[in-house]
């Protein structure tokens, strides 16, 4: 009766502690080999996604880069071509204004009356010598 009232018990425990070692086994297998490759692991996708990520960023950088600097050294170019040549056209015009009364308006007023006169003078004049002949 011992024997046949214990067995369940001891059937219960084998099962039990093979049970518990088998899934042990398992247990500390995955773990071991989970923390053993997570780090490989996880170095590997952080560095390929922070290359990717730094590439990305790089590329886009560059690209834009080099698509934007001829546009701005075009604008930058054109600026300081108009912003000079303004500049010079504006001196010329102040310095023209400036000195053209002094010097050039009255040789111009003086040649303006004296075209003028002999404008209206010369027809006159003509008729007065054709009338003395």
């Amino acid at each position: 009766m011992t024997r046949y009232s214990t067995l369940p018990n001891t059937l219960h425990t084998l099962h039990n502690t093979l049970h518990n070692t088998v899934l042990n086994t398992i247990h500390n297998t995955l773990h071991l080999t989970f923390y053993s490759t997570l780090p490989n692991t996880l170095h590997t996708l952080h560095n390929t996604l922070h290359n990717t990520v730094l590439n990305t960023l790089h590329n886009t950088l560059i690209m834009t880069l080099y698509s934007t600097i001829p546009n701005t050294l075009h604008t930058l170019h054109i600026t300081l071509h108009n912003n000079v040549l303004n500049t010079l056209r504006n001196t010329l015009h102040m310095t023209h204004y400036s000195t053209h009364p002094n010097t050039l308006h009255p040789l111009y007023t003086a040649r303006s009356k004296t075209k003028s006169a002999l404008r209206s003078t010369t027809p006159s004049l003509i008729r007065f010598i054709t009338r003395s002949i």
